[in-house]
């Protein structure tokens, strides 16, 4: 499993001790705990991240440090018409990220 993660400014020390969180137990858990991208916790840095992801070869998940770049990521995921069944994008409201995914792909398949 590839897990990614990104996080919030390099400057905040609650983005520094979430981005601790996340490799701690990626490691407890026997994972690699190298990709990460930097944020700034706005959907903006997720939607950037969301697209290296995808550049770079697509995760089996993303967590995100805030909803709003987890949001962004979502989009750049739907964009690349990718869905919850490829690549899962996670925050602290996963259901509701999920639901926003099925959002976003309805409203591109409208479009």
């Amino acid at each position: 499993r590839d897990i990614a993660f990104v996080a919030g400014p390099k400057t905040s020390p609650e983005a520094a001790a979430r981005q601790r969180a996340w490799r701690d137990e990626l490691q407890r858990a026997g994972l690699r705990a190298d990709r990460s991208t930097q944020g700034d916790w706005s959907s903006a840095s997720g939607y950037a991240a969301g697209l290296q992801f995808v550049a770079e070869g697509v995760p089996t998940a993303v967590f995100a440090a805030n909803d709003q770049m987890a949001l962004g990521v979502l989009s750049a995921l739907a964009e690349a018409g990718l869905g919850k069944e490829d690549v899962r994008a996670l925050s602290r409201q996963v259901a509701q990220l999920q639901q926003s995914v099925d959002q976003l792909r309805r409203a591109r398949a409208r479009a």
